[in-house]
């Protein structure tokens, strides 16, 4: 039987977050998701991406 594909979060889960911790305000995996269902959907650029998520 074939292996199933990683989920994005699986994907991506080996990133490291270079932010500062008590500064953000999100998860990394979090932005990483939503920016790539965001793109999918046709979204080109960060204001595109924020109008997705509103």
């Amino acid at each position: 039987m074939p292996e199933k594909p990683p989920t994005i979060v699986e994907h991506f889960s080996a990133l490291s977050d270079p932010r500062i911790r008590l500064k953000t305000k999100h998860k990394l995996i979090d932005i990483i998701v939503i920016t790539v269902c965001a793109t999918i959907c046709g979204a080109d650029d960060w204001t595109e991406i924020e109008a997705y998520v509103s």
